[in-house]
């Protein structure tokens, strides 16, 4: 499949990009969909439809030169790499090692960057220049794609009751918790999330090891896009329920004037259930291209739970 991207171009046509029809990705799928009626006597009935997709997509080509694409943004650096060889939009960051001690701050062979000091995030040095830059030791920290997505729906019927359940979710697959980009900023800007009283106090109050302690100068790093923000996006979600009663036709009889009724309550969005901790593992920011830059969630909205009822009348 044909990719259309940004090419740049001289500025001497008047325009710096232009979309052009330049790259392929591959994309292979298998979907599966299963029904049938488990149970089926008079009086009660159970029927159940299960769906489940598959989709691996691999870009084989970008450019003339292979050239790496960049996307998104997190405190003005790219959050999102395309390369050729792995799928669209893999999670581009630091790789978190740790803490620095006093102890490596003395030691001139571990690498550092200028804002380091005792307590702050220590990162891998991808490169190997011995220093920690920006861009230059980010890699690939996660994939936004799911191993699988599916969905299952059960309708029973016990005489004139009936109960329908719909779920859904996905299984693997990874999201960026955005939010961290604030709540992981300690350089008095903004709130901070509870889990912060673990961070480094002192060496012999070290916190956990990956919260970073604060900042003695600024800026600092410890807030860009490492592998701490990306979590496990996998969920299970009761979609929705509805539970029916069916008015026998005999009330209908009596009132001489209807056909049929039935009384019923739905619940949509009842639960979920993930480790993502977040609000939604499906959220998306609005002002991040969604296609070259999946699965970053930033402060998304949780899904509502609506309830309602309702009495349906034929006459």
């Amino acid at each position: 499949m044909n990719m259309l991207l940004s090419n740049v171009i001289p500025a001497i046509t008047g325009f710096n990009t232009q979309i052009v029809n330049m790259g392929n990705v591959r994309n292979r799928g298998l979907e599966i969909a299963l029904g049938g009626t488990p149970v089926s006597s008079r009086n009660f009935q159970w029927d159940v439809n299960v769906n489940l997709s598959i989709n691996r997509n691999k870009v084989l080509s970008l450019n003339e030169n292979g050239d790496r694409i960049f996307s998104g943004n997190n405190d003005n650096n790219s959050t999102h790499v395309t390369v050729v060889g792995k799928p669209i939009g893999q999670f581009f960051g630091y790789v978190l090692q740790g803490l620095y001690t006093p102890q490596d701050l003395s030691d001139p062979t571990v690498p550092k960057y200028p804002q380091v000091y005792a307590g702050a995030g220590k990162y891998a040095d991808i490169n190997g220049d011995g220093r920690i830059t920006d861009l230059l030791d980010y890699t690939i920290i996660g994939n936004p794609y799911p191993d699988a997505i599916f969905g299952i729906s059960n309708s029973f019927s016990y005489r004139n009751i009936s109960l329908s359940v719909i779920m859904n979710g996905q299984i693997g697959g990874q999201v960026v918790n955005g939010l961290r980009q604030t709540v992981d900023n300690l350089q008095g800007f903004f709130n901070v999330s509870k889990e912060w009283v673990n961070r480094w106090h002192s060496t012999q109050d070290p916190g956990d090891g990956k919260h970073y302690g604060v900042p003695s100068t600024m800026p600092s790093l410890g807030h860009r896009l490492n592998s701490v923000w990306i979590e496990d996006a996998s969920f299970l979600r009761i979609a929705n329920v509805t539970l029916g009663y069916t008015l026998p036709v005999e009330w209908m009889k009596r009132s001489g004037f209807m056909n049929g009724g039935r009384i019923y309550v739905t619940v949509q969005n009842l639960a979920m259930f993930t480790r993502y901790g977040g609000a939604n593992p499906e959220g998306q920011s609005v002002n991040i291209n969604n296609t070259l830059s999946p699965g970053y969630d930033m402060t998304s909205y949780p899904l509502s739970r609506v309830v309602s009822a309702g009495l349906n009348l034929s006459f």
